[in-house]
């Protein structure tokens, strides 16, 4: 499988989360949901301009995710939609990629940030918007990653099945046909078929949290543009 979502890293700063609360939200008789609250995160590195290299910051005081988001905002010349906050370990050697990322649930009145995927205290923590060109560059790569693992070269592929989110399209890349020419830029000449979704079923995206694990679990994925390769039987794990 090949997955891509095209996060990357805005805002002018990347941080770690200082302080999360757990809280259960009752959502009907027996049935419960866990809401991570961030209330504050510290800088690591900052950057003074969008492409700028990150450095340690002079003065890393803490923040309310929500004095965050203004930065973010002034930082972008507008807040990015959709917005997403991503967390990995803190000693994960790449500064921007590798998060796991989810939309915020809602920011409370005392600024804090509250989430319902999992969140710990002193992981890393950044804010990510959605990239077209980003996005193709990642599902090239990932395509021609899966080829390598698999073995397998242009004979030995029948096609793929895409799926993406409906909120891709040229809606989001400005032009048709995108997500299959990103394929075919690592597999040049692959019949593809597929269909635009509501929510796709898949693997975590190449660049984020297990995107890169051939074994990771599907789990239903927003703004994704997901592709199975098919190959013929026999072909062999590296």
């Amino acid at each position: 499988a090949a997955a891509s979502r095209g996060a990357r890293v805005v805002g002018p700063a990347v941080y770690r989360v200082d302080s999360v609360s757990v809280h259960r939200l009752r959502i009907c008789p027996g049935h419960f949901v866990e809401l991570r609250s961030v209330g504050s995160l510290r800088p690591v590195a900052t950057r003074p301009s969008e492409g700028g290299a990150f450095r340690a910051p002079v003065d890393p005081r803490l923040e309310t995710p929500e004095a965050t988001i203004r930065a973010v905002a002034s930082f972008c010349d507008g807040l990015p939609r959709p917005l997403f906050f991503g967390v990995k370990p803190l000693d994960a050697p790449d500064l921007l990629t590798g998060y796991a990322i989810a939309p915020p649930q809602h920011v409370d009145e005392d600024g804090a940030l509250v989430l319902e995927s999992p969140v710990v205290a002193n992981a890393l923590g950044a804010w990510f918007a959605l990239c077209p060109k980003a996005s193709r560059a990642e599902l090239a790569e990932a395509a021609a990653a899966a080829a390598r693992r698999l073995r397998l070269d242009q004979a030995d592929l029948r096609g793929s099945l895409v799926f993406s989110c409906s909120g891709r399209g040229r809606a989001f890349h400005s032009a048709d046909h995108c997500d299959s020419l990103a394929l075919r830029t690592a597999l040049p000449n692959i019949p593809i078929i597929g269909c635009f979704a509501n929510g796709e079923i898949g693997p975590p995206p190449f660049n984020e949290l297990g995107g890169r694990d051939l074994d990771a679990n599907a789990d239903v994925m927003g703004f994704t543009s997901q592709s199975v390769l098919l190959r013929l039987d026999g072909a062999t794990l590296d």
